[in-house]
């Protein structure tokens, strides 16, 4: 918007969040069953950290409007500069203590693949949004993919 807009950037961004937060209308909650997800694995006393390319308002927005402020351990919104991911996995690992086989990514996209190979964390594809490109994650991430909450949970239980 910076580069589009020069001096009028704050204000359509501005603007831009408003129209998001009207949006969500059209994705009023989360998928059905993520919360029963992320629930069951903290009574587990599994982390849960949301690594998402949101930036911190958008994801605010999006945590508010699914009653989700309280679910992770700790949040790593996206940076305007560029993909911070893997950056905040190794951050992440360090930060606990865990080695690469105690730590797992659930992504939705190609570049999430990417980003866990280049930390050397195992990724997790959720392929089950009809926008998800199943063929493209099953190229990338074979035999990880996920189309399914209920086939990740089972995935998951295996190994707790």
């Amino acid at each position: 918007m910076k580069k589009l807009l020069g001096n009028g950037w704050e204000r359509a961004l501005n603007d831009y969040y408003i129209l998001y937060q009207r949006m969500h209308t059209m994705c009023p909650e989360p998928f059905e069953g993520m919360k029963k997800l992320i629930t069951k694995l903290k009574t587990h006393h599994v982390l849960v950290i949301l690594i998402t390319g949101k930036g911190k308002k958008t994801c605010q927005i999006t945590l508010q409007q699914f009653g989700m402020e309280n679910y992770f351990d700790a949040i790593e919104a996206g940076s305007p500069d560029k993909n911070i991911k893997t950056e905040a996995l190794i951050t992440l690992q360090n930060k606990y203590e865990l080695s690469s086989d105690e730590l797992v990514y659930v992504g939705d996209a190609v570049s999430d693949i990417i980003s866990c190979n280049q930390a050397g964390i195992q990724c997790l594809s959720a392929a089950w949004a009809k926008s998800s490109d199943l063929r493209q994650l099953q190229e990338y991430n074979e035999g990880y993919v996920f189309q399914t909450i209920q086939s990740l949970q089972e995935y998951i239980f295996n190994y707790i």
